[in-house]
């Protein structure tokens, strides 16, 4: 992001306004295998890949004025989940392990899943839940989420210091879920 207020905006005391310094052109790939071949059970094997195909370091280096050495375009999940793919009645369940890592220019943050790695880009690591029925259209799920972040929270830029910032989160989560 990058201050994009003009001079005299500034001059004159207002606030600052900031746009993406970046531009975002996404090819998202999906794929899903799901084998059921072990009675009411499935295993199934999730990818999903993302590229910005518009991140260009240099028209971000014209827009801010730093050469950003840091960021990345891309990002890819990877997931393995075994039991009942959507949990309806009592007694089923499933169990699911994934690995997630997303660079910081590879979609917008906002539009990200809010709490790995407290939201946005940036982040790379282990998604662990499982889900159990209650009873019909009643499940509890339990999910533990680990991360770290990929680059610095401060980018590095040709001339300046890297400023080493890098966060790690743990997350724990418990949802009583009842569809309607």
């Amino acid at each position: 992001m990058f201050a994009i207020n003009s001079p005299a905006d500034l001059a004159a005391g207002n606030p600052l306004i900031w746009g993406l310094a970046s531009d975002f052109r996404e090819l998202n790939l999906t794929g899903n295998l799901d084998i059921s071949t072990f009675g009411e059970n499935h295993v199934l094997l999730i990818g999903d890949y993302v590229n910005n195909l518009a991140f260009n370091r240099a028209q971000m280096a014209v827009r801010t004025g730093n050469t950003i050495i840091d960021g990345k375009s891309a990002g890819y999940l990877g997931k393995l989940l075994v039991g009942q793919p959507l949990i309806r009645n009592a007694g089923e369940w499933n169990v699911s392990l994934a690995y997630r890592w997303l660079g910081s220019d590879a979609v917008l943050d906002a539009y990200t899943n809010s709490d790995f790695g407290l939201g946005g880009t940036n982040n790379k690591g282990y998604i662990l839940g499982a889900n159990y029925g209650l009873d019909r259209q009643t499940w509890l799920s339990v999910r533990w989420m680990a991360s770290n972040l990929i680059d610095s929270m401060v980018p590095s830029t040709t001339g300046a210091a890297a400023t080493p910032t890098k966060l790690s989160t743990d997350l724990l989560q418990v949802d009583l879920n009842v569809k309607f």
